[in-house]
């Protein structure tokens, strides 16, 4: 997650799923309801992985990060990161999603040290990347995928928003869930639009 991210989520699936003891969950009315409301070719193996979450191979033990960049009011991202367990199931599901005529999966691209599917809603890029160790679900007006991914992929450390010491503080203190908000990157991204910064410094009178 960059430094300059307007806006952290941050869950803690595996806390969440302990909590609510999922396993029991699975034995519930609501969920028999829920997977049995999945249709579809692959309805067996969506009904099978809302019961064995860990055959997905996402790492339901860890946790799941959203963020927000936003560079200007007319160009932001969106972007979901969630932990690999196994890249092999992990595949495995991308394959059996595939099978479909109309799959995106059908077209999987390489990336530098991660592959990525895409399409194009509007005005913003939809793309799924994934490496080794995480998977990336995100929603960008920028046009250019595989630069958008590279960025997530590549970031270093010291370029991270765990150099922020409020964030890696209030991160430490283990919630179940935690929303950060960052004004800084925000103002900056609404200061450059010249008519919204015109009215922010127009004198209000009452």
């Amino acid at each position: 997650i960059p430094a300059d991210a307007a806006a952290v989520g941050v869950l803690d699936l595996g806390q969440v799923m302990k909590k609510m003891d999922y396993e029991k969950f699975t034995e519930t009315a609501m969920f028999q309801d829920m997977i049995a409301d999945i249709e579809g070719d692959n309805a067996e193996y969506l009904q099978d992985l809302m019961k064995n979450p860990k055959n997905s191979g996402i790492a339901t033990n860890g946790k799941i990060c959203m963020y927000v960049n936003m560079e200007s009011q007319d160009e932001l991202s969106v972007s979901f990161l969630l932990p690999i367990r196994s890249l092999k199931d992990l595949e495995a599901m991308f394959d059996k999603a595939a099978e479909k005529d109309d799959s995106p999966f059908k077209n999987i691209m390489e990336g530098e040290g991660f592959k990525y599917i895409e399409d194009s809603k509007n005005d913003s890029k939809i793309s799924l990347g994934w490496n080794k160790k995480m998977l990336c679900f995100s929603i960008s007006e920028k046009q250019n995928t595989t630069e958008n991914l590279k960025e997530v992929f590549d970031i270093k450390r010291k370029e991270s928003i765990m150099t922020n010491k409020k964030f890696k503080a209030d991160k430490s203190e283990g919630h179940d869930f935690m929303l950060w908000v960052n004004s800084t990157p925000i103002l900056e991204a609404v200061m450059k639009d010249e008519k919204m910064a015109k009215q922010l410094t127009q004198p209000l009178f009452f």
